[in-house]
């Protein structure tokens, strides 16, 4: 399994297109002499594993995709709220010496805990000794905001299928897959799905603490 680099530390940050991400993973495949791998990634991590599947099927055995599915999912109220917090960020005066008072607009701007808490790792401090962000806010923001094809939050046709094998996971009670309306979705993108309690399961129970960790 290819493990992802962390949030902000790639350098890499020129595009967030799915294109380019993909091509990015198979770079580090490349440079570390990794013939094959199985690709696992959460949200718009999922997204980007498919993508690799998508344009680099030679290099992946599987996919694994947490809690998303290859869809537009700007519509959807987790998202937007997403967007929201991304834009309140960009309020934050970050030239402020004291972290504590980055940390009280940050709890001020971003009600939901879990985004504070993965919002609040993203803080550093610059060699001159100033705070930033250690990822692209900006660049973040306006492909969110952009509602364009190669926003992250949709998944654009053009990319054709992933003919490999494809499990899709998520909490019993997402707010960013419904089976009502999203295993179509899936079936027109990865092509070997089995249908529902094989390649395409919840985790039953809000009380499932491995449901909990999908949505971090």
């Amino acid at each position: 399994m290819l493990y992802p680099r962390n949030l902000g530390t790639s350098d890499r940050t020129g595009t967030l297109n799915y294109t380019d991400m993909a091509d990015d993973v198979a770079r580090f495949m490349w440079e570390h002499k990794i013939s094959t791998a199985t690709m696992a990634g959460h949200g718009i991590g999922g997204k980007l594993a498919l993508a690799v599947g998508c344009y680099h099927a030679e290099r992946v055995t599987g996919v694994m995709a947490l809690d998303t599915a290859p869809l537009n999912h700007s519509y959807m109220e987790a998202y937007q709220e997403l967007n929201g917090y991304l834009s309140a960020l960009r309020s934050i005066n970050m030239n402020r010496h004291a972290h504590a008072s980055i940390v009280s607009d940050l709890k001020k701007h971003v009600k939901c805990p879990k985004w504070r808490d993965i919002l609040h790792d993203t803080i550093t401090k610059t060699a001159s000794g100033e705070f930033a962000w250690n990822f692209p806010l900006d660049l973040w923001w306006k492909n969110l905001s952009s509602g364009r094809a190669e926003s992250l939050l949709n998944w654009n046709s053009s990319m054709g299928l992933w003919v490999g094998k494809t499990m899709f996971a998520f909490p019993e009670h997402s707010r960013y897959v419904y089976l009502s309306t999203h295993t179509l979705a899936m079936q027109k993108v990865c092509t070997q799905l089995q249908g529902f309690h094989h390649d395409i399961f919840s985790l039953q129970g809000d009380e499932n603490p491995l449901s909990i960790s999908l949505l971090i």
